[in-house]
């Protein structure tokens, strides 16, 4: 029987989210679980080190990887994560030069040429979706042949790099297996929601569909596409069952990119819930332009209590640089009606991006405060290989294109005409302006109904004042 050993490689919180990272989520590796499945079902010995929650260093994460003797080390990574898990590949080669490395995840799907020339400890790259890819480069490498007829793939040849037909999207999601939530250290141990997105603890974020048919020009939708994809109401409701039987959680962030446009799924999950005797509240994520009232309160009936739009910006001049295709008056729309169906609200804001000025910032700044908010998440504006901005961006100012530091709650672009001092005080400024409001600061007391929420609350609180109160550019983190 061969092994393959699953790595999430080392990433501090505070290299994912600076100064904010006791208000930060730890979420499980969605992707190599659904990956871990499908290759322990066919017969391979499977393990998953998730380094990032077990806060294991580099040399830490080779050592128990290796401990295993095995034959393939299946490596996924984020634009800020690929150097980190470039540096576990290069450990795992110099100890055990036969071990074949794979890597996925979107960094290498937006760029696998670029990866595999600038890390020579990568074998091969898949190339987006992996669960079906992932077995047909196995039985390749068993019989040690060429992987060169899998679709989905780029890999040396003769000392290039080269790429195979890409892989079509799986078009039924149903047919993979329930990922294999038990190779990770336990859900509700080491996992978590931001503190603002919790209902009830313990929570856990979830992902029940694939792609979004919006095509911003900051988003990279090369893994997953614009063709989405969801999960069947009997899955969805079978996973939750899972989670909560399993693991005790009681409440679920749905990460999906925009969770409620199944809205038939959404009407079937009310008897699959109740058949399955599922008690969970939970948060989800949507897009403003399909916020219906009647899908808002059959989501407040199944045990939604808080829904997140991205609206990025106050300025419609910036909105349509992205090509959102919403308006300023949409968002305002939708918050109001999701707050009238007797739900929480949460924003996620975008500053500094290409066209942004003093102007579009108050614009930002004057909506977030006036606007039917409960929440707010403001990160910078951060081109990321694969999105459209990605070749473009430096016609319209600076950009640092360290991989590392590309985390969105760091600056590595600064527009024209504005300064990293600028962006930096003027996210501290909506910060204070809308937390320091009574409304909601009474929103949140009234929150709290047990220690462990008035703890999480209370540390992420910590961790907001003391961003507001010092100006971060100064700070810089990096994985040990």
């Amino acid at each position: 029987m061969k092994t393959i050993v699953f790595i999430n490689p080392p990433m501090t919180l505070e290299a994912r989210y600076g100064g904010l990272a006791r208000a930060g989520a730890m979420e499980p590796p969605f992707g190599l679980c659904h990956l871990a499945a499908v290759t322990r079902e066919q017969g391979y010995k499977t393990m998953i080190f998730d380094a990032e929650a077990l806060g294991l260093s580099v040399e830490e994460t080779t050592q128990e990887a290796l401990r295993h003797k095995p034959n393939y080390i299946g490596l996924t990574a984020t634009t800020p994560a690929i150097v980190s898990a470039a540096r576990v590949a290069e450990k795992i080669k110099q100890a055990a030069p036969g071990v074949q490395v794979i890597v996925g995840g979107c960094h290498v799907t937006a760029v696998p040429e670029e990866a595999l020339s600038a890390f020579p400890s990568f074998d091969i790259a898949v190339v987006g979706e992996g669960e079906v890819t992932i077995l047909e480069l196995l039985r390749c490498l068993d019989q040690a042949m060429i992987p060169e007829r899998v679709p989905g793939l780029a890999f040396r040849l003769a000392g290039a790099v080269v790429r195979t037909p890409p892989r079509p999207l799986i078009k039924d999601l149903d047919t993979l297996p329930i990922p294999a939530f038990d190779l990770l250290p336990r859900l509700d141990r080491h996992y978590s929601v931001t503190a603002q997105s919790v209902d009830r603890f313990p929570a856990v974020s979830l992902i029940t569909s694939r792609g979004c048919y919006a095509k911003c020009t900051f988003c990279d939708t090369s893994v997953t596409g614009n063709t989405m994809r969801g999960h069947s109401a009997a899955y969805v409701a079978r996973l939750l069952k899972l989670v909560q039987q399993r693991y005790g959680i009681r409440c679920v962030m749905f990460e999906d990119d925009n969770f409620l446009a199944f809205r038939k799924r959404l009407k079937e999950l009310e008897a699959h819930i109740e058949r399955e005797h599922v008690d969970m509240t939970w948060s989800c994520t949507s897009r403003v332009d399909i916020a219906h009232r009647e899908t808002l309160d059959l989501a407040k009936r199944l045990g939604c209590w808080q829904v997140s739009y991205g609206m990025e910006s106050g300025s419609q001049k910036i909105l349509d640089f992205y090509d959102k295709r919403i308006t300023v008056s949409q968002s305002a729309r939708a918050l109001q009606m999701t707050q009238d169906a007797g739900l929480h609200t949460k924003g996620f804001v975008i500053l500094g991006g290409p066209l942004e000025t003093m102007e579009t910032l108050e614009e930002t700044r004057s909506f977030v405060t006036s606007a039917a908010l409960d929440d707010i998440s403001i990160t910078y504006f951060t081109p990321y290989p694969g999105a459209a901005v990605w070749g473009v961006c430096e016609q319209y100012g600076s950009f640092d294109r360290n991989w590392e530091r590309l985390s969105c709650f760091e600056i590595t672009f600064i527009p024209r005409g504005l300064s990293r001092a600028v962006l930096e005080g003027q996210q501290r400024r909506i910060f204070r302006e809308f937390y320091c409001r009574p409304r909601v600061l009474a929103d949140y007391l009234r929150r709290i109904k047990t220690r462990r929420h008035l703890v999480a609350l209370a540390g992420s609180g910590l961790a907001l004042t003391k961003h507001v109160l010092l100006a971060p550019s100064a700070l810089s983190y990096r994985i040990r």
